[in-house]
């Protein structure tokens, strides 16, 4: 495996060097079968679904529309706590995008016998959420009571940086210094390997196209990269909202940090953006007006999402019926 420092001009390690010991561990373990093993075995007893290709018939015109839940992150997570039990690491510092990525990753460490500092703003998680996350052992910061405004991921970073020989930073993205954003895109990876084998099975053949959503960024990348070698079109929708992109040294790396100055600042995984870059993912923005989609779908393929990025996904994916007739697309985040 190549621990990539740079993609283009983006990543990098601007910090001491304090990551070495991390990426040859991950390295040493990845392409071992053990280690996969023990995924697929914290897997099944956390009670997470496998991968299915749920199809679409029917839907205008197009023959062959697979679905695909949001379930990449868990696969990461998983991972990452293994990987810090082979690092020897006492702590886990954790900032929550998720709600069901937060649940899983409580009881992944509660399991493993490893504490876990969850870095939160109330308004992520519900109430009885935070309770179950308190009761698995997580210790919860209240973000939101910080001297000077920041996301929860910068306040997770500088407190592992206090302590960085008993605590692994668990990302939920691939960003970060070098190691942390090939670590975490390879095991995004592992499920997006599992979608495309079940679709090579079924229609021996690689997709025409795969769709996925900007705020989908890292799974996105982790469905996107095994079939980077084929001739599948890979698209990345965005809300035509306004947002501003700065381009900057964040977190011990150059990224692409959309709103950030704002509290709903988000990184985009440099990896990404450097496929963005040259032209081998198409970032394309689309309006937000769906209100006529959740009905279609209803009635035509009798699917009903929560989160908005799935319908503009399918949206998209309606429009492009003409011109590829054999798609994935990423559908909504997490859950059981």
């Amino acid at each position: 495996m190549d621990i990539n420092i740079f993609f283009g001009k983006y990543g990098g390690r601007y910090m001491p060097d304090a990551f070495k010991e991390i990426g040859d561990v991950f390295e040493k373990n990845f392409e071992a079968d053990v280690f996969k093993d023990e995924i697929k075995k914290l897997w099944r007893q956390i009670g997470l679904p496998n991968p299915t290709l749920h199809q679409i018939k029917n839907l205008e015109k197009l023959n062959d529309v697979s679905l695909i839940q949001n379930h990449l992150c868990f696969e990461s997570a998983i991972g990452q706590v293994l990987l810090a039990r082979k690092l020897q690491k006492k702590k886990i510092d954790y900032s929550v995008t998720d709600e069901s990525h937060a649940i899983a990753t409580a009881l992944l460490c509660s399991k493993l016998n490893i504490s876990l500092k969850t870095f939160i703003k109330p308004e992520t998680l519900s109430e009885k959420t935070r309770s179950l996350l308190s009761a698995l052992g997580s210790e919860l910061v209240d973000t939101s009571e910080m001297p000077f405004p920041s996301s929860n991921q910068m306040y997770a970073f500088q407190d592992w940086m206090l302590n960085k020989e008993e605590i692994y930073l668990l990302f939920d993205e691939a960003i970060g210094p070098t190691p942390f954003p090939v670590i975490i895109r390879s095991l995004f990876a592992l499920y997006g390997e599992e979608i495309k084998s079940l679709y090579l099975k079924k229609f021996q053949k690689a997709p025409d196209l795969i769709v996925a959503h900007l705020d989908q960024a890292s799974s996105a990348l982790g469905l996107f990269y095994p079939f980077l070698k084929e001739n599948t079109e890979l698209v990345l929708l965005e809300n035509n909202e306004k947002e501003t992109k700065t381009t900057t040294v964040f977190m011990g790396a150059i990224s692409v940090v959309r709103n950030m100055n704002l509290d709903n600042q988000k990184i985009v995984p440099p990896e990404l953006t450097h496929l963005i870059d040259v032209n081998r993912v198409k970032n394309i923005k689309v309006d937000g007006e769906i209100a006529d989609l959740p009905l279609t779908l209803q009635e035509k393929g009798g699917i009903i999402f929560s989160d908005a990025c799935s319908y503009i996904n399918l949206d998209y994916v309606m429009k492009m019926c003409g011109k590829h007739k054999s798609i994935i697309v990423l559908t909504k985040k997490g859950g059981w």
